[in-house]
């Protein structure tokens, strides 16, 4: 049975992207030549070299990887075996690459979580799931910072099963990873605070409650420096601003409307880093055991910082640049570009306005996982029953912890501004998973002998076809098609020996004829 069960794992995720590669050769990009983000970042590709320092691909004058520096490299990787090394394929090809590994990485850690049944019954609802191959069909560099979290992950749940020193290791990999994840794709901010929290829960035998009364005076000395720490930065930052700003970046005359505007974003991420200390300090005992694993970790991190930040002649620049492009929600957002907002949209639309409230957030999951997110609420009603009624052995605290899990992503997007696009979302399906995985647990320890659990399997194979067929309907009827008919007309215009025809000229034909090589 475990043969055919990671038969499975590793075959049908590189057999589903391999159908799909080849399913979208040709692919057009979007509009004209270099008016695409996609394009952009394919041909910058092939003008940098994997040695150099990431933040060279910012001096190509039309570079559009700002926020994706990993995916450009491994384009650039993947652009020297790739003959269409130009196309919008290459996009496609690395997307669903970076999807085939999430989906065998996602068996590996729900397993270690839930155990080999579960783990495969989870794998098989993302990989039938259509949205992935969706959001890689059109500008998939999510996927890739979902693979590197996913490694992450796994490194951190490894250091269970080796020696202190080995563990400390796959703890400084994990940070690593977790960085370089969150430096693959503009839609990443929400992987860094679901690894810490990943590096919290791995570190759990070393949690204590506060209300038990067990500190100790490292807790109580560590809590003073972290307060101390951030009084200190809280009283002078708008000096620290102003002297940076005035001798490492910016020679001329700085504003003070600028000064204020950094200074309170360093009051925010100050404030965020301090509370983190506080509950770190108030819930772990803080001995070598805890410190070493959370400093290796930390130092990971720092270096992938260090390789995308760097060097030094360009560090002050480079900041500035991710400052900048970190809001890009507030400056770049798509709703400004139309001229008379109430004839398109029907309403007068406020400035920075990022879309719809977070209910929209709930018809996007419908739409996107009409299985996955009904069983996500399914799973919920079914726990809270379990732990009401006392007949599953589950603590009220471990429910809420994977409730807290899945809904993270959405609030991170929520409270860090972020406009409302739906690939950006992608991120919460890994997650609304664990919530399914923990009812499936609880269902089947309910069983409790063979024929339940035969009965729990029967029940997941069906609901896994379901999710198939349709998922097969949407991408065939609908996503490729949609995607590839700038292809479909050029090749039908080959076909037919048409070398001219007549359309409207207007940006609305720009992503389906302004490409079209005939």
């Amino acid at each position: 049975m475990d043969i055919f069960i990671y038969s499975m794992v590793f075959l049908l995720p590189i057999l589903a992207a391999l159908k799909i590669i080849h399913d979208t050769e040709g692919v057009c990009y979007f509009g004209p030549a270099l008016s695409s983000d996609n394009e952009k970042v394919v041909r910058a590709s092939l003008e940098i070299s994997a040695l150099d320092w990431p933040s060279k691909m910012h001096s190509i004058d039309y570079n559009r990887s700002q926020l994706r520096e990993y995916w450009t490299i491994f384009l650039h990787l993947l652009g020297k075996i790739k003959k269409d090394n130009l196309s919008d394929h290459m996009n496609i090809t690395l997307a669903l690459i970076s999807n085939s590994v999430s989906s065998i990485l996602i068996f590996f850690v729900f397993k270690i979580l839930f155990g080999t049944e579960i783990g495969f019954i989870i794998f098989l609802l993302y990989l039938t799931s259509f949205w992935p191959y969706h959001v890689a069909v059109y500008m998939g560099h999510a996927h890739l910072a979902q693979m590197f979290f996913l490694v992450s992950f796994l490194f951190l749940q490894l250091t269970s099963y080796v020696n202190f020193p080995a563990a400390n290791f796959l703890f400084f990999l994990g940070g690593m990873f977790s960085f370089v994840s969150f430096f693959s794709s503009s839609a990443s901010r929400k992987y860094p605070p679901m690894s810490f929290i990943a590096l919290l829960f791995v570190l759990r035998d070393y949690f204590m409650s506060p209300w038990s009364g067990g500190y100790y005076l490292e807790n109580l000395s560590f809590m003073i420096v972290a307060t101390i720490f951030f009084l200190a930065i809280l009283i002078l930052r708008r000096f620290i601003v102003d002297l940076i700003l005035r001798k490492f970046y910016i020679k001329a005359e700085v504003s003070a409307e600028k000064v204020n505007e950094i200074s309170s974003k360093l009051l925010v991420l100050t404030s965020a880093l301090y509370f983190m200390l506080l509950v770190i300090a108030a819930c772990f005992n803080l001995t070598v055991y805890f410190i070493l694993p959370l400093v290796s970790y930390c130092l990971g991190g720092c270096i992938i910082i260090a390789h995308i930040l760097l060097p030094p002649k360009t560090l002050p620049d480079n900041i500035m640049r991710y400052y900048s492009w970190l809001g890009i929600s507030s400056w770049g957002s798509h709703f400004d570009s139309y001229p008379d907002k109430i004839k398109t949209f029907g309403f007068n639309m406020p400035d920075n306005f990022k879309g719809a409230g977070i209910g929209w957030v709930h018809h996007l999951f419908l739409r996107f996982m009409p299985v996955i997110y009904p069983l996500y609420i399914v799973s919920i009603i079914y726990l809270l029953a379990l732990i009401s009624l006392g007949g599953y052995n589950l603590f009220l605290s471990h429910f809420l912890f994977a409730l807290f899990v899945s809904i993270l992503p959405v609030l991170i997007h929520e409270f860090t501004g972020g406009l409302k696009v739906g690939k950006a979302y992608i991120v919460s399906q890994l997650f609304l998973l664990v919530v399914i995985a923990l009812a499936l647990e609880g269902l089947i320890r309910m069983m409790g002998d063979s024929i339940g659990e035969e009965s729990v399997f029967w029940l997941a194979a069906i609901i896994i076809i379901a999710q198939l067929v349709h998922s097969l309907y949407i991408l065939y009827s609908d996503t490729i098609p949609c995607r590839m008919a700038p292809t479909y007309l050029r090749n039908k215009l080959k076909e037919l020996n048409v070398d001219k025809f007549y359309t409207y000229d207007n940006s609305y034909n720009d992503s389906f004829v302004s490409y079209i090589h005939i």
